[in-house]
C-alpha cells in the first residue's frame, strides 16, 4: 500500500505482515521459543531477517504454512478494529465468522 501511494511511509518500511521461524528470543519473551513458526505484524517486514518486539509475534498452528500465515495479521487486525470501532461490539456480545480454507486446487476450482 505504501508502494502504490495509498498510505504514507518510507520505502524501506514496506511490509506490514510476515511469517518466519524464530532464531533468537529475548529474555522477557515466554510465548515463543527458538524454532517456532510465527506470524508477525509491524513495519518494514519486507526482509529476510528482522528483529521485532515479542508483542508483535504469534505462534502459528502446525496446519498453516508460513505463506498462509503471512497473509493473516492485517486481515484479522482489520476485522478486530471494525468490530470494536465501527460495529461497537461490547464485552459479552457474540459475532459469528465463516472461514473457508481451501485444502487443494480441486476445491478452489469448484468455488471460483
Amino acid at each position: 500500500m505504501i508502494a502504490m501511494g495509498f498510505i504514507e511511509g518510507e520505502s524501506d518500511g514496506l511490509g506490514f505482515e510476515a511469517s518466519g521461524v524464530v532464531t533468537r528470543v529475548g529474555c522477557n519473551v515466554a510465548h515463543v521459543t527458538i524454532g517456532d513458526n510465527v506470524a508477525v505484524i509491524g513495519s518494514g517486514l519486507f526482509a529476510t531477517k528482522r528483529i521485532v518486539p515479542g508483542k508483535s509475534v504469534v505462534r502459528i498452528p502446525g496446519n498453516l504454512t508460513l505463506e498462509e500465515a503471512a497473509t493473516m495479521p492485517i486481515a484479522f487486525t482489520t476485522a478486530i478494529y471494525s468490530l470494536i470501532t465501527v460495529g461497537q461490539i461490547k464485552r459479552g456480545q457474540v459475532s459469528l465468522f465463516f472461514f473457508f480454507p481451501f485444502d487443494d486446487t480441486s476445491k478452489r476450482k469448484q468455488h471460483i
